[in-house]
């Protein structure tokens, strides 16, 4: 019967649902796509990003807000926002006192994607997780056996592999073109080359990640591009930009290494 039938309605649960957005709501990290946003509108802020985190972590989430435009959308039905305050770094412990004072020890649910959520699930009535692994699903069980886990976009390494783009390798073949052209035997101009195909290989998937990481608002909302790893949320910003940057890193330094001309090209 229905409520319009004379019978009483459901009894709904009162206790809220508090919920982190990073990663979790939305597929993304907002500090890292910060960053990004402003690399790419505002190129000489980037100078006062260490002056910033030495004043803290808060306050660089808050400078990078500041300066940069992150589109998000918007979530309906949010009664409460717990944030970073620029002083106040909401991670973890912090993130777990903030609700404890607003909700009370087990007085709230918790939905959370990362091992700092810990000591939220700590606090919380009744945890679950999202796109959590195996190791880190073993942990929340053990603070609530009721825990329930909700499955995540990751792709892990496959996801990572297609973000390389590793089939743009092919191009950087043309290095041996001069040495088969000149039937050249000696191994050791041979390792040189070598050399220089998997440090111009690195520093074209490391741009090419870091660019996908400067486009995600653009390709979220093109019809193919959203596919891509990144965009798609299978492959999570912060881990992207720190492949992208070994990457760089270590195909400046092999080429270098090989010789200062390598390097210069």
């Amino acid at each position: 019967m229905s409520a319009a039938d004379g019978a009483p309605s459901p009894k709904r649960d009162a206790t809220p649902l508090v919920v982190d957005v990073a990663g979790t709501l939305i597929q993304g990290n907002l500090l890292v796509e910060g960053l990004a946003q402003l690399l790419a509108q505002a190129p000489a802020k980037v100078l006062a990003l260490l002056p910033w985190l030495l004043r803290g972590r808060a306050f660089l989430k808050r400078k990078v807000a500041e300066a940069a435009t992150v589109p998000v959308a918007t979530a309906v039905g949010v009664a409460d926002v717990f944030a970073s305050d620029g002083r106040a770094n909401l991670v973890g412990r912090k993130k777990a006192e903030a609700l404890v004072a607003a909700f009370g020890q087990g007085g709230f649910d918790y939905i959370g994607d990362e091992r700092r959520d810990l000591p939220v699930w700590r606090c919380a009535r009744r945890a679950v997780g999202a796109g959590l692994g195996r190791r880190l699903q073993a942990k929340v069980r053990g603070i609530d056996p009721q825990a329930r886990f909700l499955q995540g976009q990751s792709g892990g390494l496959r996801a990572c592999v297609q973000a390389l783009r590793p089939a743009h390798w092919s191009k950087n073949t043309l290095l041996f073109v001069p040495l088969l052209a000149a039937h050249e035997t000696a191994l050791a101009s041979w390792l040189a080359v070598l050399g220089m195909f998997a440090a111009f290989s690195a520093l074209v998937s490391g741009t090419y990640m870091l660019n996908d990481i400067l486009d995600l608002p653009h390709d979220r909302r093109h019809a193919h591009k959203r596919r891509r790893p990144l965009a798609s949320g299978r492959l999570r910003a912060g881990r992207a930009l720190g492949v992208a940057l070994a990457l760089l890193a270590g195909g400046l330094a092999t080429a270098f290494a090989l010789s200062t001309a390598v390097g210069l090209c």
